[in-house]
């Protein structure tokens, strides 16, 4: 398993919702996290290598345009 930050709980705090890394430049070093899209547009679930993009309740998997 591998962990990285993208970004800090600062940044969300101080409304800094503009999403800077793609999908694939996450799935290239990380198999588990959390996180959100562009514009808070979701949540992010990462798990044994597969990605999921999650709204309102449903979640479907993630894809680089997300």
């Amino acid at each position: 398993m591998h962990l990285t930050q993208f970004g800090t709980f600062d940044a969300v705090y101080n409304r800094g919702y503009d999403g800077w890394a793609p999908l694939n430049e996450f799935t290239q070093s990380c198999t588990m996290g959390i996180g959100t899209f562009h514009a808070l547009n979701g949540e992010l679930v990462a798990f044994d290598n597969q990605y999921f993009h999650c709204t309102q309740g449903v979640c479907r998997p993630a894809q680089q345009t997300d």
